[in-house]
């Protein structure tokens, strides 16, 4: 009987699932097995599992027979075992035996691309095995049984026969292991099994099993080659200064070899700061690397992956050609809040100025809101170029360049170069849509292009009162509502089946309407809205019917029912005191049951909700205050749009001013957003007033200051 395998929940669980690329059809330890013998040996012996009660000896002498045969009748005889396997151990002294295979082979080519010694090799080399044969396990749990990761280092350097000091570094900071992913260390454990206290990247060691391994799976699995992009050098005019700086630079890098180089390419989604990244990357002849934002698995990549990709890319393109590295979707890596807890992460603000200072090939950084990053990382970068949304007349400029076959300036046109949510990214990506539909018949293009950027940018012909009112809107991102679900992995799931029961909750104005709207047009949905007033009537049995035709109304693929108020359609039986209360709440009921598409309700007062209603609704979400980075990224959008500057000194001054507010929401926001356009505000510290006026307001903050009388009879109380 086999020893069997007990070991905690891996870390790296969720990456069992990894590169499609054929494994090894050979045991993972096939021509490895003259080193293998010698680590079983040294902690048999050296490190005395042979001796310790939990060594299950006739178990492991079955599954080593072709390893380390033993002769029967030692099996049983436990000290003369001992001083068989110490003989063993005693012909290797000295010498350590040179290993060949699958393995071997990968090992090396591994090393080789990211420059890893003997003792890095053999380490991630012990660490698959460990992972991989339950006798081998079942010996090094024992030897390790309680260890940490400074005890680790001399246990492992005994086991595996180099130098303290050689197994030192291959564990230290800057080492190839830690700062590419390639082990786990947690410093936090201690007197734990090895599992618990290191581990190996399971996507890597899968990787080192497969026969066609290459250096460039590896490299795949970090970053992407840089793609084309799908604008010209002429689409930046509106910036031709800082266009022709940043070329200058790029190519002064790569003529003189300068290292380290570091440029922040920063401003607003969608206004090209990626597309002229790629464009100048073409045009000077670099070869370009994208670093992956998310993992094999398709899953978004935590900010201390990203840096490994971006360790690991450095390592593998550096003696490559002209090789530079695009870091987009960077706010999270070098904004915000970095973390000092891992020594593995390297995301603390030490290490993130340790990379920016050591980087080996030219990066661009890409960031949407550089206000959130530490003044002491900003330095680091040799050229921050600050994007704009585009000026009304650049807008027009590239219009007129993409609607080529259109005579004159037609009002729909005007009107398309007053939108501030046109793109260079935008007219490219219609552009090109438009091209593959109209296929070999260009006079349909214009009439395409106009319609594909209508769709996707929810202009509508038949609302064009929302082209006029398009600058008063603040851009709608989930990562500003404060929601006690993953929204995003929420209406990914939604959108491959929308089918579901949702009830939003939570005070006025923090997003409930407006996610609504969202999740319809993310998941390609038709949105039908009702309020309870719109369901509710004075005749007896109206309400009923109405809402039967609502459900009615609804009853088809691709439709959203979204019923507004919901609490004043369907309270509480119990505290019902006519019948028609029972018999809405019994009709919205049945309507439920029947009904087989995506259902939201959104309420202010929860705990009014009938709770037969509350049990048939799949999701309770609650929608609450901002939290304080929420209320700086829609600040800083609102600055944005009131082209009010806020940086350096008075960027700090303002964060901590809006983190002492309270009960702040996106509604507030949009409030303000609309105030600015017909009023402009003059600076930012003009902003953040009218954002503390509008919270004195609330029923909130004056319950706790206690405006109007009550305050005043405080205050003489106080006073006597």
């Amino acid at each position: 009987m086999a020893i069997r395998r007990r070991r905690p929940r891996s870390r790296f669980a969720s990456e069992e699932k990894v590169l499609d690329v054929k494994p090894s059809e050979v045991p993972v330890h096939a021509g490895f097995e003259p080193r293998l013998r010698l680590w079983l040996l040294r902690m048999l012996c050296d490190l005395g599992v042979a001796w310790s009660e939990d060594f299950n000896r006739r178990r492991f002498v079955d599954d080593t027979r072709s390893l380390l045969p033993v002769p029967d009748e030692l099996v049983d005889d436990q000290p003369g075992l001992v001083r068989y396997y110490r003989e063993v151990l005693e012909s290797h002294r000295g010498s350590e035996p040179e290993v060949d295979g699958v393995l071997a082979s990968n090992l090396s080519i591994l090393g080789n691309g990211l420059r890893m010694g003997r003792t890095e090799r053999d380490v991630l080399a012990f660490l698959l095995i460990y992972d991989a044969l339950p006798y081998f396990e079942h010996v090094v749990d024992i030897a390790l049984a309680r260890t940490d990761a400074a005890r680790a280092t001399w246990q492992l350097s005994a086991i595996l026969g180099v130098s303290n000091r050689d197994m030192e570094q291959a564990f230290s900071h800057s080492s190839v292991l830690l700062a590419a992913g390639l082990v786990q260390i947690n410093e936090g454990m201690n007197n734990m099994p090895l599992s618990m206290v290191m581990e190996a990247n399971r996507r890597v060691t899968r990787l080192l099993t497969h026969v066609s391994f290459e250096v460039n799976d590896l490299l795949h699995y970090a970053a992407r080659a840089g793609r084309r992009s799908s604008l010209v050098l002429e689409d930046f005019e509106h910036m031709t200064s800082q266009r022709d700086l940043v070329a200058n630079y790029l190519a002064a890098v790569q003529r003189d070899r300068v290292r380290p180089a570091s440029l922040l390419f920063d401003g607003p989604p969608g206004v090209g700061k990626t597309e002229l990244a790629r464009l100048l990357a073409a045009q000077l002849g670099f070869n370009a690397w994208e670093i992956n934002e998310l993992d094999s698995d398709g899953a978004a990549a935590r900010p201390d992956e990203r840096i490994q990709f971006l360790r690991i890319c450095q390592r593998l393109v550096e003696r490559s050609d002209n090789p530079l590295i695009i870091f987009d979707e960077a706010d999270a890596v070098i904004g915000g809040s970095l973390d000092h807890s891992s020594r593995a992460m390297g995301n603390s603000k030490a290490a993130m100025i340790h990379h920016l200072e050591n980087l080996k090939v030219p990066v661009i950084w890409i960031t949407n809101y550089a206000e959130l990053i530490d003044p002491a990382i900003q330095r680091r970068f040799d050229l921050h170029v600050r994007f704009r949304q585009l000026p009304e007349a650049a807008r027009k400029r590239m219009l007129d360049k993409a609607f080529q076959g259109v005579e004159g300036k037609p009002e729909w046109l005007t009107a398309l170069g007053r939108e501030k949510r046109i793109t260079p990214a935008r007219i490219a990506q219609a552009d090109r849509v438009a091209r593959l539909i109209a296929g070999d018949d260009a006079s349909n293009h214009d009439r395409l292009l106009r319609q594909v950027l209508h769709e996707n940018l929810d202009l509508g012909q038949v609302r064009p009162s929302r082209e006029k009112d398009s600058g008063l809107e603040l851009p709608y991102r989930l990562d500003t509502v404060n929601a006690d679900e993953d929204l995003p992995e929420l209406v990914a799931a939604l959108k491959r089946s929308p089918r579901a029961r949702l009830c939003l909750y939570g005070p006025p104005g923090t997003g409930k309407t407006r996610f609504v709207r969202y999740l319809a047009d993310t998941c390609r949905l038709k949105l039908h809205e009702y309020r309870a007033s719109d369901l509710l009537d004075k005749y007896l049995g109206e309400s009923e019917q109405n809402i039967r035709r609502m459900f009615e109304a609804c009853d088809k693929p691709g439709r959203l029912l979204f019923l507004d108020e919901a609490d004043s359609l369907v309270g509480d039986r119990s505290g019902a005191h006519q019948r028609w209360e029972v018999s809405q709440v019994n009709e919205l009921l049945k309507g439920l049951e029947g009904f087989d598409g995506l259902f939201v309700a959104s309420t202010n007062l929860m705990g009014r909700l009938d709770p037969a209603v509350m049990r048939r609704l799949d999701f309770k979400i609650h929608f609450g205050w901002l939290q304080p980075d929420q209320r700086w990224r829609l600040f800083l959008d609102l600055a944005r749009q009131g082209n009010v500057s806020v940086r350096g000194l008075v960027a700090r001054r303002l964060r901590q001013r809006l983190d002492g507010m309270r009960c702040l929401t996106p509604g507030d926001f949009a409030l303000l957003a609309r105030r600015v356009a017909i009023r402009p505000v003059a600076d930012a510290h003009a902003l953040a007033d009218l954002l503390e006026q509008e919270t004195r307001h609330k029923p909130e903050i004056r319950a706790e200051s206690g405006i109007g009388f009550t305050a005043r009879l405080d205050r003489k109380v106080a006073h006597k």
